[in-house]
């Protein structure tokens, strides 16, 4: 798929009131969302109207921004309450997920979430960091 304009980006970070971190920003500029198997990790990437509207539907987890699934009952998500670098960190919440307390970090960044997907690792199911 084609990348998202700068136009779309823009738009979707103003109706979300928020700004997307670089790493997403260039990821879909380059490639406006995908699907791709990784070992046996499934990683859809959403596009950039797909993220808004999932975004959109989170309620119990004010300051994530959804940016994909395992194709299942996961959700992808970075915690924009958390900027630092190299973040901000990747999470994953299940679809009933009623808060904070239970999102499982992944990675510190879009950056290692997806480097950890090339080399094969599997997602965290644990709440270990």
């Amino acid at each position: 798929m084609p990348g998202a304009s700068e136009a779309e980006l823009a738009a979707a970070e103003a109706r979300l009131g928020v700004r997307f971190p670089a790493a997403l920003r260039e990821l879909l500029a380059a490639e406006n969302g995908f699907q791709r198997w990784y070992g046996k990790v499934f990683v859809w990437v959403y596009d950039v109207a797909t993220l808004v509207e999932s975004t959109e539907m989170i309620e119990d987890h004010p300051g994530l921004l959804i940016f994909g699934t395992d194709g299942g009952r996961e959700r992808f998500g970075v915690d924009l309450r958390r900027p630092e670098p190299p973040g901000p960190p990747v999470v994953m919440v299940d679809i009933t997920s009623e808060g904070w307390d239970e999102a499982l970090a992944q990675a510190p960044s879009l950056a290692d979430f997806l480097a950890q997907r090339e080399r094969g690792e599997p997602l965290r199911h644990d709440s270990g960091h």
